[in-house]
């Protein structure tokens, strides 16, 4: 489950982040979502022709996500929603209070994580988020998150090595991983949207200030990363083993060392999906042998192989470099950056 709230009327830009930060969090995109005759998805039906919100229908098309409109007055064509609504009404929101729609939006995230998603449901009889990631989340499409999201009116900022930005003649803090490097802003009402350039997630939050010459900091961009650091790595090594995790995150933190702990995380994630692979080492050995790599490459990389591993070598000759001939019988991959063009392995590396 993935919920998303809002403070005021829901417009069809909202929806589409939305979307996108669901697709992010389930990391992966589904093949069709079915809709109610809401405007922010149909403009008007007639005869089962639709006419979709154009905003909305190019942001599915660039998601590669199929849209399906219920047919008008006709219950039994609805998607089966109503009960996971009521039970976010009756076990989140019932008889509780927020300081803010910033501290609802947090416990909102950390409820889903801790409660809504750890349950025993009552249909399945299992986790949700076990099942998902034992069944479910192999049946998902890669979410290559579509140029349209990210914001064209942002501004560039660069932070400095207090880990602070500019904005208005005052000055703003983010998180220190990023101290040093440059980030995007935007105004959203009363508040300061801080996100990375490379993928538009939000990195930080404040409240405008008014005057001039103060200095805005939330005291949590100050905690020390690196721990957390250090225990995704630990938790790389406990799966691949010490001497293969520690070439990896030697080889990922050299080609990124900006976003390095996004990096070491998003390993995880990926290594994770494939847990049920018994021989997961043999192709994570070849990628360590590679000079440079992103995350995205392994995620790729593991999906042709797996794909097509009656054709894969278990070793590089003489140990050179991996050759793009070895890659070539590869299926073809989806390559995030790519838009509407499909790119073998062997082109990628």
């Amino acid at each position: 489950m993935y919920v998303a709230a809002s403070n005021r009327p829901i417009n069809t830009e909202m929806f589409i982040r939305m979307h996108d930060e669901a697709f992010r969090y389930f990391d992966g995109v589904c093949e069709e979502c079915v809709y109610d005759q809401t405007k922010l998805v149909a403009i008007r039906e007639e005869f089962r022709e639709v006419w979709f919100n154009e905003r909305f229908y190019q942001y599915a098309s660039a998601a590669r996500l199929d849209i399906r409109v219920c047919e008008g007055y006709d219950p039994e064509s609805k998607g089966k929603v109503e009960s996971g609504v009521k039970y976010v009404k009756n076990d989140f929101f019932y008889g509780d209070t927020f300081d803010s729609f910033d501290q609802l939006n947090t416990d909102l995230c950390s409820w889903v994580d801790t409660v809504a998603n750890k349950r025993i449901h009552g249909t399945t009889k299992k986790k949700p988020e076990e099942l998902y990631s034992l069944v479910e989340q192999s049946k998902m499409k890669p979410y290559l998150q579509p140029e349209m999201m990210f914001d064209v009116n942002g501004e560039k900022r660069n932070v400095d090595k207090t880990s602070l930005i500019s904005y208005k003649s005052n000055k703003y803090s983010v998180p220190m991983i990023y101290q040093s490097s440059t980030v995007m802003i935007r105004q959203d009402g009363s508040k300061l949207i801080i996100y990375k350039p490379e993928s538009s997630d939000i990195i930080a939050k404040h409240d405008i200030c008014e005057g001039k010459g103060h200095i805005i900091k939330n005291t949590n961009h100050y905690r020390d990363h690196q721990k957390r650091i250090k225990d995704f790595e630990e938790d790389i090594a406990g799966i691949v083993g010490n001497d293969l995790g520690q070439k990896l995150c030697t080889i990922l933190k050299a080609s990124s060392p900006k976003i390095y702990r996004d990096q070491v995380a998003g390993l995880i994630k990926i290594i994770k999906q494939h847990s049920d692979k018994q021989d997961i080492n043999n192709p994570l050995g070849l990628l360590a042998e590679r000079p440079r790599l992103r995350v995205t490459f392994i995620r790729d990389y593991l999906e042709a192989f797996y794909t097509n591993k009656e054709y894969m070598p278990f070793s590089w000759p003489d140990n050179q470099e991996p050759r793009s001939d070895a890659l070539s019988r590869y299926s073809i991959v989806s390559i995030s950056g790519h838009h509407n063009k499909e790119v073998t392995a062997h082109e990628y590396i």
